[in-house]
């Protein structure tokens, strides 16, 4: 399950976090790509379950593999 607001996001069943920076983050899901951008984004929270991240949302883009 994915959660997103404009301040949080919660990512559940990822495959990898590919890419991390205050203005980026991208996760391979098992069957998608999903990139979100911001600013001042920060991993609040990792298990191998989960990610939560906080920061200012602006966007959010999936991609097919």
């Amino acid at each position: 399950m994915i959660t997103i607001s404009e301040k949080r996001a919660s990512i559940e069943k990822f495959d990898s976090l590919v890419s991390v920076t205050e203005t980026a983050m991208v996760f391979q899901l098992p069957r998608k790509k999903m990139s979100i951008f911001g600013k001042h984004l920060k991993v609040i929270l990792f298990t191998s379950e989960e990610v939560w991240i906080e920061g200012e949302i602006d966007q959010v883009i999936l991609n097919e593999r």
